[in-house]
């Protein structure tokens, strides 16, 4: 049960998430039930080309990324709302959630090790 959790979640395979530059990790704690959930985004079918108004060019001026997550609560069924905005590096420039709050990835694989301890054997 422990290895379809962590399957799902994104959290404890084989590889590091941080080795693929085409994917983001993002993760986050739910405002009314406190589940944290980790959230993967790929750079090529995720993120969404901007373009200045005034521009004047065919070449993005950045990328930005929208997401609703949702925990697997069984209780709660909060959506959380995420937007995330890059240069044309892809280098983060700003981030907003609504309905819960980011988190670092290692409040999250603590949360994960506490939920795992809880569970039945």
């Amino acid at each position: 049960m422990k290895f379809f959790k962590r399957l799902l979640s994104g959290a404890g395979g084989e590889s590091d998430p941080g080795d693929d530059p085409n994917l983001f990790w993002y993760y986050v704690r739910c405002g009314r039930c406190g589940e944290t959930v980790a959230v993967m985004a790929r750079r090529g079918y995720d993120l969404v080309e901007e373009y200045e108004e005034s521009g004047g060019t065919d070449a993005p001026s950045g990328y930005s990324l929208y997401k609703d997550v949702m925990g697997r609560s069984d209780t709660c069924f909060q959506q959380m709302r995420i937007e995330i905005r890059f240069n044309t590096s892809y280098e983060e420039q700003s981030r907003h959630i609504e309905g819960g709050r980011f988190i670092t990835e290692e409040e999250f694989r603590a949360s994960a090790n506490e939920a795992d301890q809880d569970e039945p054997k």
